[in-house]
């Protein structure tokens, strides 16, 4: 498992990874994969690869902006992160992202968006070139949205936005054709500081940080629909 932990004033974000072992998961340690820098919101995708952002130096980058990069298991350990190219990237900061049947998910505050922080999708050509594309309205708007996770049946997406909450919830939006409805919160009541949601592979239980008063933020799951993988996420 890789997850990310950060300070209680939420800055300097790590990630971190765990073994599923006999007695449980193991003492989190940085992958080999870490860097100079902030980096977080590791995904796994289907072809091997897991995607995370950095904040780390690289040959022709400028700034200290949160970027997407990836690398792939090797052996017990990891691969040499590689950087994904403009236009992915941008002078601004990606957040989240997400590979799912040939194309990336993800938040950016670069220009040209509705707000500050919008959603983009991007996909690659045979010759390589990346093409990037606004999701655009009701997903984007003039509010910021960070997170988006698609469904594996690609019906619904859950997506972090700050509405004028405290830092951001969670919010879930329907597939209708090639619209997407507007969004409605994934969880009632006054919880505080949601991020990262993750969901199963079935789609019907969802992994997510919450933050509440007195607490840290912690790792919550959700069950949203009866489904098969009851014992997802857990070890053992």
């Amino acid at each position: 498992m890789l997850f990310v932990r950060s300070r209680a004033d939420f800055t300097r974000w790590r990630i971190l990874e765990s073994d599923c072992l006999s007695g449980g998961w193991s003492a989190p340690r940085s992958p080999s994969f870490s860097g100079d820098g902030v980096e977080a919101d590791p995904f796994f995708a289907a072809d091997g690869r897991v995607f995370f952002i950095s904040s780390r130096h690289a040959p022709g980058k400028s700034g200290d902006d949160l970027d997407i990069w990836y690398t792939r298991r090797s052996g017990s350990s990891w691969a040499e992160p590689t950087r994904l190219p403009e236009p992915v990237n941008s002078p601004g900061a990606e957040w989240f992202p997400r590979f799912v049947a040939g194309t990336l998910y993800f938040g950016s505050d670069r220009p040209g968006g509705f707000g500050a922080t919008d959603l983009y999708k991007a996909s690659q050509a045979v010759d390589g070139a990346w093409s990037v594309a606004n999701l655009g309205p009701p997903l984007s708007t003039e509010g910021d949205e960070y997170e988006f996770e698609i469904s594996p049946r690609n019906d619904f997406a859950i997506i972090m936005a700050d509405r004028g909450q405290a830092g951001g919830r969670l919010y879930r939006t329907r597939r209708h054709g090639a619209h997407w409805s507007e969004l409605e919160p994934v969880t009632q009541g006054g919880a505080g500081f949601q991020v990262g949601p993750l969901l199963s592979r079935d789609g019907a239980t969802l992994l997510f940080a919450q933050v509440a008063p007195g607490r840290s933020g912690e790792i919550m799951r959700l069950r949203l629909r009866p489904g098969r993988n009851d014992s997802w996420a857990r070890c053992g």
